[in-house]
C-alpha cells in the first residue's frame, strides 16, 4: 500500500483476526426514521443514543462467513442489532446477533415487516390492543389510484391519502376510532384525539423530525 490506497486485495477474509467473533457479509440492511433521532448531537437527551460522525448503524440480515462463535456457524442468516453500513464486518462476540426462522419466507421481509417495523405494530394490536373487533383505515402518503378491492381484501376499510384529503375530514364522514396507533403527530394527531373511543398508542412523531413540533 505504498500509495496510501486501499484496494481489494487487501482484504483478507479468509484471515482478518475474529477474537471469538463472527465474520458476516450484510445481505439487508434496513433505513427507519428513528435513525434521524441518533443523528444529533450528544447532548440532546433521547431515547436512542445518538450515533458518533461517521458512524450509522441499521437493522439488518447478514450471511456468516466465518465463525468462533458455538452458537452460529458458517452459511447462518442471523438477524444484527446495529449492523454497520458496509459490504463486510466482524462483530465481537457479545454483539446482539438473534436466530431466525426463515419458514421459506425471502429474507428481506426480516429487517422490515418480519422485524422491528412490524413487530411495533403486532406488539400494539395484540399485546396491549382491544380484544374486540376493530376495523382499520390506512392512511397512506402516495398519490395514486387506490385499488379498493385490493385493500379491503387485507383488512383496510377506509384508504385514504393524507396528500389529497384532511385526516380531519375523513374521520367526520367515517369515524370515529376505537383505538389509535400513531407514530406521526401534526395534524393527523390532533384530528384522531377527539374521535378515539377507547385508547390512544403514541409512539413517535415523525412529522417533526426535521422541524418545530406541531402543537395541539
Amino acid at each position: 500500500m505504498k500509495d496510501g490506497c486501499v484496494r481489494r486485495n487487501h482484504h483478507h477474509l479468509d484471515t482478518v483476526p475474529l477474537n471469538g467473533g463472527i465474520l458476516v457479509k450484510a445481505l439487508w440492511i434496513s433505513i427507519d426514521p428513528y435513525l434521524r433521532g441518533r443523528l444529533r448531537e450528544a447532548h440532546v437527551n433521547l431515547t436512542f443514543l445518538h450515533l458518533l460522525l461517521g458512524k450509522i448503524f441499521g437493522l439488518g440480515i447478514v450471511v456468516i462467513l466465518r465463525s468462533e462463535r458455538e452458537d452460529f456457524k458458517q452459511g447462518d442468516n442471523p438477524y444484527v442489532l446495529d449492523l454497520s453500513y458496509q459490504h463486510y464486518a466482524v462483530l465481537p462476540p457479545d454483539h446482539p446477533v438473534t436466530p431466525i426462522d426463515k419458514q421459506g419466507l425471502s429474507l428481506s421481509l426480516f429487517p422490515g415487516v418480519l422485524g422491528m417495523p412490524g413487530k411495533t405494530a403486532y406488539y400494539r394490536l395484540n399485546a396491549i390492543g382491544s380484544d374486540e373487533k376493530v376495523e382499520y383505515m390506512k392512511n397512506i402518503g402516495v398519490d395514486v389510484p387506490f385499488n379498493y378491492q385490493k385493500e379491503k381484501s387485507i383488512g383496510i376499510d377506509v384508504p385514504f391519502n393524507y396528500k389529497n384529503e384532511k385526516a380531519s375530514d375523513v374521520l367526520a364522514r367515517e369515524g370515529p376510532l376505537d383505538d389509535y396507533w400513531d407514530n406521526v403527530g401534526d395534524e393527523s394527531l390532533e384530528a384522531a384525539m377527539p374521535g378515539s373511543r377507547r385508547s390512544y398508542c403514541r409512539v413517535g412523531a415523525i412529522s417533526s423530525y426535521n422541524r418545530a413540533h406541531y402543537g395541539i
